[in-house]
């Protein structure tokens, strides 16, 4: 069905940035297996936006990220690997925006 009649929208909004101290968490697991304490398996995920500019601050793939790697955890806990396992959530650096 053909669009009889288009329209032109303008969206406006304001965002207020503010610093904040913020906490850290990391988790840790020990694994099933005593012979391989020596090994761990190390999983993280970045936790913020990159940017200042919010159309350059893909927040939404950090979010991504931080609901994997606590999925994972949750999997992990249920039933450990046999190695130990620790999760990183920490916040994204150096990235490059393009121009």
């Amino acid at each position: 069905m053909p669009c009889e009649r288009l329209r032109k929208w303008t969206v406006k909004s304001k965002t207020r940035w503010r610093n904040t101290m913020v906490r850290n968490c990391y988790g840790f697991l020990p694994g099933k297996n005593p012979q391989l304490k020596a090994e761990l398996i190390v999983l993280e995920a970045f936790y913020d936006a990159s940017s200042n500019i919010l159309g350059l601050a893909p927040g939404a793939d950090e979010a991504t990220s931080i609901a994997m790697l606590l999925t994972v955890a949750r999997r992990l806990a249920r039933d450990p690997p046999n190695e130990a396992s620790s999760f990183w959530p920490r916040p994204e650096m150096g990235r490059v925006l393009p121009e």
